[in-house]
């Protein structure tokens, strides 16, 4: 996964809160979280229904 910007103050609770979310699905029986940031990570993105969310 990628974050918006890697000074991100909240990369750990992110990264835990997907963590928690993945290890909660019945099938998986192991959860390693990786950020990566190439490429960087741009609204272009999002999809459709994530722009719409956010009214763009």
């Amino acid at each position: 996964m990628t974050l918006t910007t890697p000074g991100c103050p909240l990369h750990t609770s992110i990264t835990s809160g997907v963590r928690y979310c993945v290890e909660g699905i019945e099938e998986v029986s192991k959860v390693e979280v990786n950020l990566v940031w190439d490429p960087a990570w741009s609204p272009d993105n999002m999809t459709d229904e994530g722009r719409r969310l956010l009214g763009r």
